[in-house]
């Protein structure tokens, strides 16, 4: 049975259990003076699913949950309801999203690494050859502003913070906070 399809769906809600038991499901509940339920503003429904996730060359996968998100629970929860407006979050629409985005960027990164090293190379150091030249300054300075990015990312993801479309940011800003030291520190 479908809940839109339900006839009285405040009667079927009310035999989920106690007052308690809905205030934990739903948002802005409201009860008679008998614990009925009168209305909510929201309801959460949480599905948890047995982790068979394993490593596949290097890489954490887990083909039967993804599977099923992709099949059922996100052609389910993408319906367009008539009394219903539904917000929902799966391990599968968060790669989703975010697996484009996070590769996105990254050719970016890589010209705006090759323009620093020619403007550094072009304007750092007074020697062209040799032992403290241009080019030898700007291959440390971009080395170093590879791992700092590299640190950060890590420490982040030990902390347990999750990478989103705003970290695609962070590597243009630690490039040119890196190349404005390297002035600072040459000159």
């Amino acid at each position: 049975a479908k809940l839109e399809a339900d006839n009285d769906v405040m009667a079927t809600l009310n035999t989920y259990g106690k007052r308690e038991d809905l205030e934990g499901v739903l948002g802005n509940p409201v009860f008679d003076s008998l614990d009925q339920l009168v209305s909510a503003e929201s309801m959460a429904i949480s599905y948890f699913l047995k982790d068979r996730s394993e490593v596949v060359n290097g890489n954490t996968v887990d083909p039967v949950n993804e599977a099923w998100e992709e099949h059922v629970f996100l052609k389910t929860v993408q319906v367009d309801f008539e009394k219903l407006d539904l917000a929902y979050l799966s391990s599968r629409s968060f790669a989703d999203e975010f697996g484009g985005e996070i590769t996105g960027d990254l050719i970016y990164v890589q010209v705006s690494y090759i323009a620093a090293l020619l403007f550094l190379g072009a304007t750092l150091g007074t020697k062209i050859f040799g032992r403290g030249s241009r080019w030898a300054m700007a291959n440390a300075t971009l080395v170093l502003i590879a791992l700092a990015t590299v640190a950060g990312f890590g420490i982040a993801s030990l902390a347990g913070l999750l990478y989103s479309p705003m970290h695609s940011v962070l590597p243009f800003v630690l490039l040119g906070i890196g190349v404005d030291d390297a002035f600072v520190i040459a000159n």
